[in-house]
């Protein structure tokens, strides 16, 4: 997933089974998810750093990927610095760059990653199975022209489940995954959900998407009411 995430977005439908690979062997055993100080030194770059665009093209590409992590099945570890998008590498004769956090990007990395941590933690489909395929569904996983996959979480007995859709077409226009419930045509880029996933809500996250959709008029209206 790190070296698909790497790859210019024009790129990477020629790739798009590194982005579904994993779940040919996610129950053979118990995984852990690593992004490992591994990844980050000799020369690797940092995560952000690997990310292909520009300044901004970066953190949106990382994002997407910290989501993809935590929605994946398996455990989560994430290397120190990964969380607030550190550009140097790391190394162990200094601190980390705390001073990023006197920019508005990184402070904004930090909070998505808090937000997705507490948005796993409050959702129990996302950590409660992740043993068997008991705990996941794949909605679309060969949509490699727009770079999309969607899948559905469930935690043990179907108590409770959550869809997921990734876009990783991110260079400069976001593609719009949209999901809805069953019935009526669609648009190849509308996902069709099953009613008893489509209950659960989703975080308030700073992406370029949701930031847009604040500034509509609808949403300028249905605050006003608030």
């Amino acid at each position: 997933m790190l070296q698909y995430m790497s790859l210019d977005p024009l790129y990477r439908k020629g790739d798009h089974n590194a982005l579904t690979f994993a779940m040919t062997y996610a129950y053979t055993e118990n995984f852990i998810l690593p992004l490992s100080h591994d990844e980050v030194v000799h020369g690797k770059c940092s995560l952000v750093n690997k990310m292909p665009g520009n300044y901004d093209d970066k953190f949106n590409n990382l994002r997407t990927f910290f989501a993809y992590q935590m929605a994946h099945p398996g455990k989560k570890l994430n290397f120190m610095g990964n969380e607030f998008a550190q550009f140097i590498e790391w190394n162990y004769t200094q601190g980390l760059d705390w001073l990023l956090l006197g920019y508005e990007k990184h402070q904004k990395m930090q909070h998505f990653v808090r937000t997705l941590n507490h948005f796993y933690l409050d959702h129990r489909c996302f950590w409660e199975n992740d043993s068997d395929w008991d705990g996941f569904r794949w909605l679309s996983c060969d949509d490699r022209d727009n770079s999309i996959v969607a899948f559905r979480r469930i935690s043990r007995k179907g108590r409770s489940s959550s869809p997921c859709a990734i876009s990783a077409r991110c260079c400069g226009k976001t593609t719009a995954c949209r999901c809805r419930r069953p019935g009526g045509t669609s648009p190849s880029s509308t996902l069709t959900i099953p009613r008893s996933a489509a209950s659960i809500s989703s975080p308030r996250l700073s992406t370029p998407c949701a930031r847009r959709r604040a500034n509509t008029p609808t949403a300028a209206r249905s605050a006003s009411r608030r």
